[in-house]
């Protein structure tokens, strides 16, 4: 006997499908809103804690030369990073921020991105 591809369909997936009812729906877009918040609220205190690391944190070192940090970009760009006779403004350098992968704190460069029309 043949049998219709959605009848197969939903014995194949465990038997008889309900229609999604209006409370189940409106539970439903609760919890993604609320994780959507969550997200944008999550985004925003990452973006808070490196604006704080970037300008404030007394840690956080505004001439860098001599740091891994330095060390790395030169070696990355051939011994011609002091050619331009000054620290990058943009890049600074912090000798221990926590890394949650790897559970403990490590050497950063911290730089400063923004979009080519100025905004945030």
């Amino acid at each position: 006997m043949r049998r219709c591809s959605a009848s197969w369909a939903r014995d194949f997936i465990g038997g008889k499908v309900e229609p999604e009812t209006e409370k189940n729906r409106e539970l439903r877009q609760r919890r993604q809103r609320a994780a959507q918040r969550k997200e944008e609220r999550d985004e925003r205190n990452r973006r808070g804690k490196a604006r704080y690391h970037f300008l404030f944190d007394e840690k956080t070192v505004a001439d860098w030369k001599g740091t891994p940090a330095w060390e790395y970009l030169d070696n990355r760009l051939e011994g011609r990073l002091a050619q331009l006779g000054h620290v990058p403004g943009c890049i600074r350098f912090h000798p221990g921020l926590y890394n949650s992968q790897l559970g403990r704190e490590l050497p950063a460069m911290i730089a400063a991105v923004e979009p080519p029309n100025g905004g945030a």
